[in-house]
C-alpha cells in the first residue's frame, strides 16, 4: 500500500497557501498577532511571485511582503535555518528601509518589519523562542525607530500537544510536524488545528500544488545534499592540513566550498553575479570558476 502523502506546513509552498486561504488565513495571522503585536489581515499582501518575471513556475523561495500605509511588513519562512539565510533577511530587510530615498526631498518616513519564523534554536540560546531587534544605540539606549526585526524559533515547541488552553503554542508545534501522525497527536481536538489538518490533506491530492511542493522538496534536497558535500569536502581536507598548519585553515577551506555550493545553485537558478557576491561574500572571479 502506498504510504499517504504528508505536506509539510512550513514548506513555503504551504505557507503561502494557508496565508492565502480564506479557512487557513486568519488562523495565521492570528498566530502572528499573539507574538509580535502585528495584525496582518488589516494589511495588503503583495505576492512577490508577481515580480519574478518567471512565466513557467512560481518562484517559492520569494518571501511575502505586507503594506499598509507606510509600513512594509517582509515575512520570511525558513524550514531550514543557515546562517546565510539569516544573513539575507536581513539585506533585504536594509534593502526595504532604505529604498524611496532617491526621490530626494519628496521621500516620506515608513517603518520596515522582518518577521522570520525559523524551525531551528537560536545558537546563541538553545531556550529562546523570541527574538526581538531594535536599532538602539547602546550607551545612550536611544532608538532610531522605522526598522524592526521579530524572529520566532520553532524547536522549542516541537512535540507540544494541544490541552484545552494553549492554542498558540499548539499552532507553532504543528508548524514543526513531519508526519501526519505526529500532526494527530498535536492537535487532539483543537478546532483550529483540525481546519489546517483538513488543508493539508486537500492539498495533498491536489495535482497542481502538487507540483510546485514536489519541485521546492526536490530543490531543498539538492541543496542539503550540495551544502553537505561542501562541508565534508572542506572539514576532511582541512582536517589532513590541520596536521601541519592547524584546523582552522580546514574550516576556511570547508567554509568556502559551502559558499561555491551555494553559489553554484543560486546560478542555476539564473540568480544575478551581484546578487550571488553579496549573499555569499565570493568574489566574480571565484563565481567565474563556476560558469
Amino acid at each position: 500500500m502506498t504510504k499517504e502523502k504528508f505536506i509539510i506546513p512550513l514548506y513555503d509552498t504551504t505557507i503561502k497557501y494557508l496565508i492565502k486561504s480564506e479557512r487557513t488565513g486568519p488562523i495565521i495571522f492570528k498566530l502572528i498577532y499573539s507574538l509580535t503585536g502585528i495584525d496582518l489581515s488589516d494589511y495588503v499582501m503583495i505576492d512577490q511571485e508577481l515580480n519574478t518575471g518567471n512565466n513557467k513556475t512560481k518562484d517559492y523561495r520569494l518571501d511575502f511582503l505586507f503594506k499598509k500605509g507606510r509600513t512594509l511588513v517582509n515575512l520570511e519562512i525558513n524550514y531550514e535555518l543557515s546562517d546565510w539565510s539569516r544573513r539575507k533577511g536581513y539585506n533585504y530587510l536594509w534593502r526595504l528601509a532604505g529604498s524611496g530615498y532617491g526621490t530626494g526631498g519628496k521621500y516620506t518616513e515608513k517603518e520596515v518589519i522582518h518577521i522570520a519564523i525559523n524551525n531551528a534554536s537560536f545558537k546563541e540560546d538553545k531556550n529562546a523562542t523570541l527574538l526581538k531587534y531594535r536599532f538602539k544605540e547602546d550607551d545612550c539606549n536611544t532608538v532610531i525607530t522605522g526598522v524592526k526585526s521579530y524572529e520566532i524559533y520553532l524547536k522549542n515547541y516541537s512535540g507540544i500537544k494541544y490541552n484545552g488552553s494553549n492554542e498558540i503554542e499548539t499552532l507553532l508545534s504543528m508548524l514543526t510536524a513531519t508526519s501526519k501522525e505526529e500532526m494527530k497527536e498535536i492537535v487532539e481536538n483543537y478546532k483550529e488545528g483540525a481546519i489546517i489538518m483538513s488543508e493539508l490533506e486537500k492539498l495533498s491530492l491536489n495535482d497542481e500544488f502538487n507540483i510546485y511542493y514536489d519541485h521546492e522538496a526536490i530543490y531543498k534536497k539538492d541543496l542539503n545534499e550540495k551544502y553537505d558535500e561542501g562541508r565534508e569536502s572542506g572539514l576532511a581536507e582541512g582536517l589532513e592540513k590541520g596536521r601541519n598548519s592547524g584546523l582552522a585553515e580546514g574550516e576556511v577551506n570547508g567554509s568556502n566550498k559551502e559558499k561555491l555550493a551555494i553559489a553554484k545553485l543560486m546560478l542555476q537558478g539564473k540568480e544575478s553575479l551581484d546578487k550571488i557576491v553579496k549573499y555569499t561574500g565570493l568574489s566574480i572571479n571565484q563565481l567565474n570558476t563556476l560558469l
